[in-house]
């Protein structure tokens, strides 16, 4: 019942809804003056196109498909938020971008679950389809609870500049959300093969939201 599959919308007039939306995103890009912000968009357009598109297609590989989606999705996403008021140049952000990109590489294989069928169809071995249901949700996990507890840690060895105390409440409750989701998910495995995106996955998205305003406030009111 999605727009594609059900032929509400047609295949080129979904590659023209795609080229028009990557224009305005440039465009919109191009407007914030500090144009490493610019770059940055740019990067990530070029990324998640060649995500699924040929003659690259790297959603074909595993692993690969996800670091190839931890890149634009975790890493570039706090950069280009960083670049917008200040420089990329700063290791902080880098470091910060890495500890999202970890729970992206990981957590992403939630939207893959229930594409398998299709996925094997057309030559496209993720996670799930290599290592079954079972040993892809074991995969995820330490991505899942671990990654956030690098906030603290960063800030421990004077990587991150954020308040400590906040960034440490903040990896302490993101660890504990991970360790439901995971129980969620190994409770029952091939409960993520349905048709519908399994509830892990919203949980996934709902984390990285929540990540992102929990190190705002943990930078907010510093200098």
């Amino acid at each position: 019942d999605r727009i594609l599959p059900s032929g509400k919308l047609s295949l080129k007039e979904a590659a023209w809804s795609a080229a028009i939306f990557f224009l305005l995103s440039l465009a919109a890009a191009w407007a914030i003056p500090n144009k490493e912000f610019f770059a940055i968009v740019l990067l990530a357009s070029f990324i998640t196109f060649f995500y699924s598109s040929p003659p690259l297609r790297i959603k074909r590989f595993p692993f690969l498909a996800n670091l190839w989606i931890a890149i634009p999705r975790g890493t570039l996403l706090m950069v280009s938020g960083w670049a917008s008021v200040r420089t990329v140049w700063d290791r902080e952000i880098w470091v910060l971008g890495a500890i999202f990109g970890l729970f992206v590489f990981g957590a992403t294989t939630t939207k893959d679950f229930s594409d398998v069928a299709g996925d094997k169809r057309y030559g496209c071995v993720t996670l799930p389809a290599l290592l079954g249901y079972k040993g892809a949700a074991l995969f995820m996990a330490p991505f899942l609870t671990f990654s956030f507890l690098a906030l603290p840690l960063a800030s421990h060895f004077h990587l991150l500049s954020g308040d400590a105390k906040r960034l440490l409440l903040l990896g302490l409750f993101l660890f504990l959300w991970g360790l439901y989701v995971t129980w969620i998910i190994l409770r029952k495995p091939e409960a993520l093969a349905v048709d519908k995106n399994h509830v892990s996955w919203k949980h996934m998205y709902l984390m990285l939201m929540a990540a992102q305003i929990g190190v705002a406030f943990a930078y907010w009111g510093l200098r």
